[in-house]
């Protein structure tokens, strides 16, 4: 009955069907809904890049950043008097 990247919801009785929205679950994004009937409606996802197909959760690991002369912390005499 639906595309199987299409997302499913049902919101006050209607049932809404948000295209390539299956990459999305558990997010809350904003749709446009685009057609409407008596009991349900078909919807995309407005600000989606057209050739986005990777998963937002598939980012790269972050490289940690250290001090700004890197090395362990240690403190002046100064301080430790």
């Amino acid at each position: 009955m639906y595309n199987e990247d299409d997302a499913v919801a049902k919101i006050d009785g209607y049932v809404i069907s948000v295209a390539k929205g299956v990459k999305y679950l558990g997010q809350k994004h904003l749709v446009r809904i685009d057609n409407v009937t008596r009991s349900s409606a078909s919807a995309t996802i407005v600000g989606e890049p057209a050739g986005d197909d990777q998963p937002e959760d598939e980012e790269t690991p972050r490289k940690r950043s250290r001090g700004r002369r890197g090395g362990r912390g240690r403190r002046s005499k100064a301080a430790a008097e």
